[in-house]
């Protein structure tokens, strides 16, 4: 197409839009498109880092090194969710203490059984993340399980 053709078709289009918002957006396009400097950023760039980003732009381009939108969705959304044995035990104050055999440092008190797991859970998480290589391997969690539920009446 000529650039009388796009300028034509462009005039058109802007002649049929009453969208101030989307006028004001290709306005601010354009002008920053004329007054620029365009390349600014590129021409700082050493000669070795732009033959990195050159390389980097062939490889963006070559199917076999783009993943979909869902599939990396799905690879960081991924909770893999595990069993931690916890031993309760009722204190003589009235509060419950929670430990684990399988993380070292699991310790949580809490005044009902269920706010004792919810801080179990707290802390196993967080003991996790510090110490993951000196965790055994714990249980992953399956399709099918039993699981005590605890009900304050």
């Amino acid at each position: 197409m000529e650039r009388s053709d796009i300028k034509n078709k462009f005039h058109s289009l802007i002649d049929r839009t009453d969208n101030d918002a989307l006028l004001m957006k290709f306005y601010d396009l354009m002008i920053k498109s004329i007054t620029g400097k365009e390349g600014g950023l590129y021409d700082q760039l050493t000669s070795e880092q732009k033959d990195i980003l050159m390389l980097a732009e062939e490889d963006s381009n070559d199917p076999a090194n783009l993943i979909s939108h869902n599939e990396q969705k799905k690879k960081h959304n991924v909770i893999i969710e595990r069993i931690v044995d916890l031993h309760i035990e009722k204190l003589p104050e009235g509060f419950y203490l929670a430990t684990s055999d399988q993380i070292q440092g699991l310790v949580a008190q809490g005044r009902t059984i269920t706010e004792t797991i919810e801080i179990a859970r707290d802390v196993a998480k967080k003991l996790i993340e510090t110490q993951e290589e000196q965790i055994p391997k714990l249980k992953v969690l399956s399709d099918n399980f039993d699981y005590p539920i605890v009900i304050g009446l």
